[in-house]
């Protein structure tokens, strides 16, 4: 399939970066580059080894999300579990594929949000994890509304800065701007895109 399709293109010097996944595709090319610089190692270890190595950092990630999120050991304690034993969790047991820091990322936007709705991060962190995931694959685009949220105005004493509200906008507009380009560049009804409400000329599997 595609993960054996990428571990060869790595192996052989062929992966370029994609439009879709731009950030993965350069994080990976690179990452192998300064490993085997140091390591003799194939591309599917090298893919083994970093899947892991995004695993350990979600588990970091899930430790301080749930002392976030969690008023008492208990609480934090099931919200651990319960985010461990998530089925995305096998992205992270070597997985073959690009989405393992994809994956990553989007637990970094959601884990900032929270951290910054409980006053506990700066409010610059979200809409960077935002980018980051965002750029990692353009599906992760779909976050954008909850960014959104983060800068509605806020409740009780709690003010947000103008500046905010003028980093999200150009966010948005930045968003905007990319699916337009993409509209123009791929059409609505090409299979790379978008799947089409109609299937008139759609010519790959009928997902409908």
């Amino acid at each position: 399939g595609d993960g054996a399709q990428i571990i060869s293109q790595l192996n052989s010097g062929q992966l370029s970066i994609k439009w879709s996944e731009p950030l993965e595709v350069f994080v990976h090319l690179r990452a192998f580059d300064i490993i085997r610089g140091l390591w003799q190692i194939d591309s599917a270890t090298f893919y083994a080894l970093f899947s892991c190595l995004c695993g350990v950092l979600f588990v970091f990630f899930v430790f301080i999300l749930a002392d976030f999120w969690g008023e008492q050991k208990k609480e934090r304690i099931l919200i651990f579990l319960i985010l461990l034993s998530l089925g995305s969790i096998q992205l992270f047991l070597g997985y073959a594929e690009h989405y393992s820091l994809s994956y990553l990322l989007i637990f970094v936007f959601i884990l900032s949000s929270l951290g910054y709705l409980k006053q506990k991060v700066a409010w610059f962190l979200p809409p960077i994890a935002f980018v980051l995931a965002a750029s990692a694959h353009f599906s992760n685009l779909c976050l954008l509304p909850a960014l959104l949220f983060l800068f509605l105005p806020a409740q009780k004493n709690h003010r947000r800065l103008p500046a905010r509200k003028i980093l999200i906008g150009s966010v948005a507009v930045l968003c905007l701007g990319l699916v337009l380009i993409l509209y123009q560049k791929y059409s609505w009804t090409k299979p790379p895109i978008f799947v089409p409400i109609s299937e008139d000329r759609y010519a790959a599997p009928g997902y409908l």
